[in-house]
Parts: C-alpha cells; sequence; structure tokens
C-alpha cells in the first residue's frame, strides 16, 4: 500500500505542529474511524517518543506510515490539502 503523501497548507496551518514519534512496541493501539470513515490507530503518547515536527508552512512529503499528530494551537480551524499516491513516488524523495 502506498505511504507518502504530500500536503499543502491553506489556511491557518502557521499555528499547528505536526509531530513524529517512536512507539513502545508494547503500546496498546486502538484502531478507530475519522468522521469520515477512514481508519486510523490511536496510541497513547505517553508511550511515545517524540521523533520530529514540522510547521506545515510550505508543501511537504512525509511517510505516512510512521506515527504522527496534528496539534493546532489555535482557536480557527486548520486547512490543508493531503494527496495520496497509488504508488508511492520515492523517486522524489532525498534519502
Amino acid at each position: 500500500t502506498s505511504t507518502l503523501a504530500i500536503n499543502i497548507p491553506l489556511s491557518n496551518c502557521e499555528n499547528s505542529v505536526t509531530e513524529f514519534w517512536e512507539v513502545d512496541p508494547s503500546a496498546p493501539v486502538i484502531k478507530k474511524l475519522t468522521p469520515n470513515f477512514v481508519p486510523y490507530y490511536e496510541i497513547d503518547p505517553t508511550q511515545c517518543k517524540k521523533i520530529d515536527e514540522y510547521t506545515l508552512t510550505s508543501p511537504i512529503i512525509f511517510d505516512t506510515s510512521i506515527p504522527h499528530s496534528v496539534h493546532n494551537y489555535s482557536n480557527q480551524d486548520r486547512l490543508a490539502i493531503s494527496i495520496r499516491f497509488k504508488e508511492d513516488p520515492w523517486h522524489l524523495i532525498n534519502i
């Protein structure tokens, strides 16, 4: 399955942070659904170690298989577009 996504900021993205996590393998994982029925996994953040973060102020491509969370630090909605692929464009990534 495809795991890369391109996120593009639209509005109020400068007031939020996307954090990436390393998860304790023994941590319980709860499968949930977004309001539009997209599945995601919830993990207790106290059983994770933050490994990176970014503020969406310009388009970014990242690996969605790395556990991540978004924190909006304002009272306004954060609007962004997330583009997914049928086949991952790994050639766009500098490894």
